[in-house]
């Protein structure tokens, strides 16, 4: 099992910390790393949750 937290990107990005904030999550765009994982999850057998 893998758990991601539920958060709303969109509040992120509204409320985030501009370019500090983008240079801790790397280059990859949230929804883009979320469809990754869960692929790899599904691939692997896993189940994907997602928790507040």
């Amino acid at each position: 099992m893998i758990a991601l937290e539920a958060l709303k990107y969109a509040n992120m990005r509204q409320h985030g910390q501009g370019r500090k904030f983008r240079k801790i999550l790397g280059s990859w765009l949230p929804a883009e790393l979320e469809r990754f994982i869960k692929y790899r999850a599904e691939d692997a057998g896993k189940i994907l949750v997602y928790v507040n």
